[in-house]
């Protein structure tokens, strides 16, 4: 019985490891590039489209589609990995990420 438990143990500590070591890869992510922190991928400053240059229409201080305009109405939209809405990224007055 012991044996047993001790094992369920082990076992849940691995998958705890494991799943912070995912999360913490795709968190850093400096290959990947669709992750904001590769300056070589969708966060390049450089990227035509990007979020990360300033003089995108996603990026810039004065378009109506840029995170980085507080008075944004078309900021972009924020999804997880299934899909799920969560809301706009905007530095808005209200704080960085607002709810429509």
């Amino acid at each position: 019985m012991k044996i047993k438990k001790f094992k369920n143990i082990i076992i849940l500590i691995v998958t705890n490891i494991c799943i912070f070591h995912t999360n913490l890869a795709n968190a850093l992510c400096p290959y990947d590039p669709n992750c904001l922190n590769n300056p070589y991928g969708a966060g390049s400053p450089y990227k035509s489209d990007g979020i990360m240059n300033p003089y995108s229409k996603n990026g810039s201080r004065y378009s109506n589609d840029s995170w980085n305009n507080p008075y944004a109405t078309n900021a972009p939209k924020i999804y997880d990995e299934q899909g799920g809405y969560h809301g706009r990224l905007s530095l808005s007055r209200t704080g960085f990420v607002t709810p429509s």
